[in-house]
């Protein structure tokens, strides 16, 4: 599991997080990450567990850089959502 002190590079993957994830810095280029939801489609994702009541979120200490397709937490969900970025935002192409 990646930690504060890791820079991670997503490429054309499907990468799940059940609850919360952390990152030094993140890069997703196409594919799918999808934080405490239960499919791919990030426009009519449901959430994981829907009775969940601690909250779903991504950490990025530094910058974020999303081209791909995110998602945090899905429909139906009990609890809250977080985004939180230190550093950059950009957005480009993709859904999030």
């Amino acid at each position: 599991m990646p930690t504060l002190n890791d820079a991670l590079f997503i490429t054309n993957k499907n990468v799940y997080v059940p609850d919360a994830a952390v990152a030094a810095s993140l890069i997703l280029s196409g594919g799918n990450l999808i934080i405490g939801g239960a499919g791919t489609a990030v426009k009519t994702q449901t959430a994981a567990d829907a009775s969940r009541t601690t909250p779903v979120g991504l950490w990025v200490a530094g910058d974020l850089w999303l081209s791909g397709n995110c998602s945090i937490g899905g429909a139906g969900q009990s609890c809250t959502s977080y985004l939180t970025v230190g550093g950059d935002l950009t957005l480009t192409g993709g859904k999030a």
